[in-house]
């Protein structure tokens, strides 16, 4: 939506106006998702229309945000414009254990154990911290584009040297 294009100054450099924004970033989304690849959401899925919605590639697992609301997931989900919708995950990808959900937190399920934290909701601007990464594609690490899990795990293990 349009707030979003001026709630941050790095994207009014990008674009000059919100119908820049949704073509630059369904583009960017496609060029790396194809029609068959999975994609996990950390949320605030649901500002956009449906009609930009479904122009994008994959199956969309999306991990609920404060502006996704019920009534619009479902609407997602019966056209099939998403495939599944929770609060939180727990996953394993190369290796090791991830917690993934929407909101960043200072503790998780598995924190002591080594289990990565991917959220969103900060659009990047959260101090960063030990084994947790704000993988939202307005960060500096996604460069609006969605990350495939290995380079959220280069740029974790990355980061994780300076702590």
């Amino acid at each position: 939506h349009e707030r979003c294009l001026f709630m941050m100054p790095e994207r009014q450099k990008k674009w000059n106006n919100l119908q820049e924004m949704n073509e630059g970033l369904i583009k960017n989304w496609n060029s790396v998702v194809s029609k068959n690849d999975t994609v996990i959401h950390v949320g605030d899925f649901c500002f956009y229309d449906v009609e930009i919605i479904s122009q994008l590639n994959g199956n969309i697992e999306l991990h609920l945000g404060n502006h996704d609301h019920k009534s619009q997931v479902n609407k997602l989900l019966s056209k099939k414009y998403i495939h599944h919708a929770c609060n939180y995950s727990g996953r394993r990808f190369l290796g090791k254990n991830f917690h993934i959900q929407h909101w960043p937190c200072d503790n998780w399920p598995g924190k002591e154990d080594g289990t990565i934290l991917l959220h969103g909701h900060t659009h990047g601007t959260r101090k960063a911290h030990f084994n947790e990464l704000d993988v939202g594609v307005d960060t500096k690490y996604a460069n609006y584009t969605p990350m495939e899990i290995s380079q959220v795990h280069r740029t974790i293990m990355q980061r994780n040297k300076n702590f």
